[in-house]
This record gives C-alpha cells, structure tokens and sequence, in this order.
C-alpha cells in the first residue's frame, strides 16, 4: 500500500520499517505474478491474487488498488468500496483516510461516506482515538469528529501509542500527551513511539531509551536502535548489530552486517550479503541464503516473505517454501 504522508520520515532508516509486525490478522497478504491475494493461517488462498496492492485486514476490511485507484474489499475479496482514490489509508476507530484526485486528504467511514471533509494535506490513521493530519507543512491532531484538538504546530509527528506521541517542532523532538501538553523534559535529536513500554531516541548522534518519565533507562551508546520485539531490540554498535535486553545487557552479541527485530520467535539477519533467520539464543535457524532487493519479511502466521534473486517466494518456520493452494 502506498504510504502517502510516510515518505517524509525516511530519516528513521529502513530498519524501523521491516519491524513494523502485524498483530493478529487473520489474513495476510501474498504476492504472486506481480498481483497481491490474501492466504488464512492454514496458508489457503481465500482471495485470488488480483490486486496491484494492498493494505493490512483491520475491522474486517483492507484497501486494495486495482487499475491504478484504490477502494476497500471485504474479506472475501469483494471491494465494498470502489476503487476511485488515489489512497487508502487502514481502518482505524470505524474510519479511514482518502486521497482525492486533487492530493486532498479527509476520512471516510466503513460505508464509503465522507465523514472528515477533505481539508488537510496529509493524514495518518487514527491511533488511540487521534489522528495526525497536516495543514499547509505543519502537523496537528484531529479526533473522530474531525475537531482538531492538537493545534497545527510541528514540523512532524507521529501516532499516539500508550498515550503519548513524538512530535518535532523544527529544532528538537518532544514528547507530548492528548492534550498537547509536554510529558516530561526530554529534547531529543530524533524520536521514536513507545513499545514494549520503552522509547529509542538519539541525542548526540547516539540511541539510547527512554521510559514514559523521559529517563534514560538504556544508554544512549548505539550508533543505530530498533524498537523493542517480543523483550528484545536491534542495535548497532558501530559496524555490527546484536540485540539486547530491557536492562541494555546484550543476550545476542553483535556480530550481524544488519538485522530487524524479533516476530513470532525469529529475526532476519544479514551475514556476507545474505539474509538468514535467527533465534533468540542467536542461533541460525534458516541459514543466511536470501537476497534483499525487494527487502525480507518479517514472520507472521507463520510465514515470512523472501528473494533470491529477482525471484520472490514465501517461507515457513524451517526455511521451507511455502506454496498456497
């Protein structure tokens, strides 16, 4: 799915990106011949390839473009609402975004009724019951009803998670509550959402975290940190990634050229230019063999998504290629 206002945050590398683990989906996406289906978790195909992409399922429904516009399908694959966007945004509290064919951005509820006029420039979907949007270069916070609750101030933003959200006003990174107030202290270089109860900022060029009081708790001494999986994180230390724990202390050393973080017992890591999956004791449970042009999956349900070469496939927990029916 395209990301229309994520492009802007490049500058969280591309680590961060390949963490970003769906939860519970009941189905998730494939790729076959160039065209994307969904698969159960007994991996069958319930929905055909036949889309040019798509979202994630969320309250039962998922974005899906075809002949180049976007509309929402049911989970039978059937669009409830027709492709005529030029985005879609995943449905969050009964709403999600749409980008109208002259780039304005307003949100549409589960019937396909414009619901938030669309006046803003940009927009996330909603989290914890606010969403960002942004008016003319700068970010604010709107509810529901479309009340802006969070005046447009700051150059970025991002979504609330455990009730606060990182917001950056042009100089420094903040963290802030749901009514815009400052939650602690902290200015911050770079900034990051909470997870797993703890927060990656960098100061002085080096990451470190941070707890919902703005204490540093680990660090900061990484050159590179990922957010926290399943009780452990990706960082960097200098050349090469290991994973820690939440006390700092490291339970795999580091030894790998890359590495994303932890989803449903596994990691993808690089070695020599090749991709590989590990346990959390650091052990190689498929060995490094996969390509990355098109990057490497993250497992979910059970599968995680590969290359090699310009050939892209879908693997299971042993390595073994995956094939839907």
């Amino acid at each position: 799915m395209t990301t229309y206002k994520f492009a802007g945050m490049i500058m969280f590398f591309l680590l961060s990106c390949y963490s970003l683990i769906s939860q519970g989906q009941p189905l998730r996406s494939f790729k076959s011949d160039k065209k994307y289906g969904f698969v159960n978790e007994a991996k069958s195909i319930v929905i055909s390839p036949q889309f040019e992409d798509v979202g994630e399922f969320s309250e039962g429904l998922c974005p899906a473009q075809k002949s180049g516009k976007w509309g929402v399908i049911n989970e039978k694959g059937q669009f409830v609402i027709s492709p005529k966007y030029e985005d879609i945004g995943n449905f969050s509290d009964g709403l999600a975004y749409v980008v109208l064919a002259n780039d304005k951005v307003g949100f549409i509820d589960k019937s396909g009724r414009l619901v938030i006029p669309a006046d803003y420039d940009n927009a996330y979907d909603f989290s914890e019951g606010l969403a960002i949007v942004c008016i003319d270069g700068l970010d604010g916070f709107i509810n529901t009803k479309g009340q802006c609750i969070i005046n447009y101030r700051y150059r970025l933003a991002l979504s609330f998670k455990n009730g606060l959200a990182p917001v950056f006003n042009g100089d420094y990174w903040q963290y802030i509550d749901k009514q815009g107030k400052v939650a602690f202290d902290g200015k911050f270089d770079e900034a990051w959402y909470f997870s797993d109860g703890l927060a990656r900022v960098c100061q002085d060029e080096k990451w470190g975290y941070i707890d919902k009081t703005g204490r540093f708790v680990i660090g900061p001494d990484f050159t590179l940190a990922d957010n926290f999986y399943e009780g452990m994180a990706a960082v960097c230390n200098r050349t090469k990634y290991g994973f820690i724990d939440k006390t700092g202390r490291y339970v795999i050393n580091p030894k790998f050229d890359y590495a994303y973080g932890f989803s449903e017992g596994l990691a993808a890591v690089r070695v020599d230019g090749k991709w590989g999956y590990i346990d959390k004791r650091g052990d190689f449970v498929i060995k490094p063999q996969f390509d990355s042009w098109s990057g490497v999956g993250t497992f979910v349900g059970g599968i995680a998504r590969v290359c090699k070469g310009e050939r892209e496939f879908y693997i299971d927990r042993t390595g073994r290629e995956v094939e839907f029916r």
